[in-house]
């Protein structure tokens, strides 16, 4: 993987996990967010999101090892 690429896997990471936190702390259940809503909530396609995760409560469970970790 190149840099231009990883920077941009990095980025692509970022959205979704601000993303799907927005939706949490605006009212969503995890489990009600479907991978449509969150692709398109942040601007990222459906096919990109499946290259990174398979479902959205992945992202979840990656931002709190993240915070156990940072802790």
């Amino acid at each position: 993987m190149n840099v231009s690429n990883n920077c941009r896997f990095k980025e692509t990471e970022k959205t979704l996990k601000e993303t799907l936190l927005n939706m949490i702390l605006t009212g969503n259940q995890i489990e009600s967010i479907t991978v449509s809503e969150l692709s398109k909530a942040s601007g990222i396609s459906r096919k990109t999101f499946y290259c990174h995760h398979s479902f959205p409560s992945e992202i979840l469970d990656e931002i709190e090892k993240e915070t156990l970790r940072d802790v």
